[in-house]
C-alpha cells in the first residue's frame, strides 16, 4: 500500500487536529489521507467523508487505525461493516496506548532519567530520554502501520493476542519497579542538596495540604492547593528577598 511512509510522519500531528466533537477524527482523516491514493471512484470519495468523523484513540496507534481501515476498504466490505470496524477500534487502540506508553513506557524512562540526574548525568538525562523515547515511538507508529495493512478488518484478533497482554504486564512491571528505585534515590540525592530548614518547609506544606483537603475543605483539590502554595511561595521570596 502506497502512502505509509506519509502516514507514519503525518502520525505525529494527530495531536494538533484534537477537538472535543470529533476528538481524534479529523486527525485520523490527515493520517488516511496519502492512503487515499490506493483507492477508486465513488469508494474513495465515502472514504475520505467517513474519515472525519468521530474517531479516538491513542496518538502512536492512528497509523494502525487508518491503514487498516483503508486495506477494509481496498478488501471490498461494505460500509456499514467498515463504520462498525472502525468504532470498535476504539476502545483497544485507547486502552493498549494508554497502558503501554502513557501507564508504563513513559513513567519508566522519566524514572531512569531521574536516576541519570541523581547520579551526575546533567544534560544528558534528558537528551537520553527524549532520544530513547523518540525511537520507540518511531518503532511502535511503524509496526502498527505495518500491521494494520497485513491484517485489515481482522486486527482485532492481532490486538486480542496473548502476547499484547504480555507485554502490557511487562511494562506494567517495569514502570512499577522503575519508579521504586528511582524514588528513594532522588529524594536522597535532593535532601542532600537542601538545607534542613528547606526540608522541613516542604514537609509542612505538604502535610497542610492534606489536612485540607482531607479536613474542612474537601473540594480543596491537589491543583488548586498546588497553586496557591505556588504564589505564596513567589510572594513570600519576593518579600523576603
Amino acid at each position: 500500500m502506497t502512502g505509509q511512509i506519509s502516514t507514519l510522519f503525518r502520525s505525529f500531528g494527530v495531536g494538533a487536529a484534537f477537538s472535543y466533537e470529533r476528538m481524534s477524527g479529523i486527525g485520523l482523516a490527515f493520517v488516511m489521507r496519502p492512503l487515499l491514493v490506493n483507492l477508486r471512484g465513488k469508494p474513495k470519495e465515502v472514504a475520505a467523508g467517513r474519515s472525519t468523523q468521530y474517531f479516538n484513540c491513542h496518538p502512536f496507534l492512528s497509523g494502525l487505525a487508518a491503514t487498516a481501515l483503508v486495506r477494509a476498504e481496498l478488501s471490498g466490505r461494505s460500509v456499514d461493516e467498515i463504520d462498525r470496524f472502525k468504532r470498535a477500534l476504539i476502545g483497544p487502540l485507547g486502552l493498549i496506548g494508554d497502558r503501554f506508553i502513557w501507564a508504563g513506557l513513559l513513567p519508566s524512562i522519566s524514572a531512569a532519567a531521574l536516576l541519570l540526574v541523581a547520579h551526575g548525568a546533567g544534560f544528558l538525562a534528558p537528551i537520553v530520554l527524549v532520544s530513547v523515547f523518540t525511537v520507540v515511538s518511531f518503532v511502535i507508529r511503524w509496526s502498527g502501520i505495518k500491521l494494520g495493512d497485513r491484517k485489515g478488518i481482522d486486527v482485532g484478533h492481532a490486538l486480542a493476542h496473548p502476547g499484547v497482554k504480555r507485554a502490557l504486564a511487562v511494562v506494567d512491571a517495569m514502570a512499577a519497579f522503575m519508579i521504586g528505585l528511582s524514588v528513594p534515590q532522588v529524594s536522597s540525592w535532593l535532601m542532600d542538596s537542601w538545607p534542613i530548614a528547606d526540608i522541613g518547609g516542604v514537609l509542612v506544606v505538604a502535610a497542610l495540604g492534606v489536612t485540607l483537603s482531607r479536613g474542612v475543605f474537601r473540594r480543596v483539590d491537589s491543583l488548586r492547593f498546588g497553586l496557591v502554595a505556588i504564589g505564596l511561595t513567589l510572594v513570600i521570596g519576593w518579600v523576603l528577598g
